[in-house]
């Protein structure tokens, strides 16, 4: 079952965006807080939204006893239907990587690019 999770919101508010918006996914241990300065300076440069979540059990967002990529990836599509989001570029780091790598593979027609991070 998806949880409603946590998030930030940057850059275009208006109409004038260039593209479908930025959905950032955090790794783990990791906080929608660890990309506050990279998301705006990426809303900035890109002109588009750039929502940055906190993922299940982290940060500001609910915690449950059950944890796993694929419920995961379920918060992130419930989060796009919440927010009427039909598709996203996506951003994740290490755990939010994994995710993202997920999501794009069960739902292509939902992710118009992707991006999976490391350190």
């Amino acid at each position: 079952m998806a949880v409603k999770l946590a998030y930030s919101i940057y850059g275009a508010r208006t109409s004038a965006v260039c593209g479908p918006p930025l959905t950032v996914l955090h790794g783990l241990l990791g906080s929608q807080r660890n990309w506050k300065s990279l998301a705006k300076q990426l809303a900035e440069q890109l002109g588009r939204k750039v929502y940055v979540l906190d993922a299940r059990n982290h940060g500001d967002s609910p915690h449950s006893d059950q944890m796993s990529t694929e419920l995961m990836s379920e918060d992130v599509l419930e989060f796009w239907r919440a927010h009427s989001i039909n598709k996203s570029v996506l951003l994740g780091h290490s755990m939010g990587g994994r995710t993202a790598m997920f999501t794009s593979l069960q739902h292509p027609e939902l992710v118009d690019k992707y991006s999976r991070t490391w350190t």
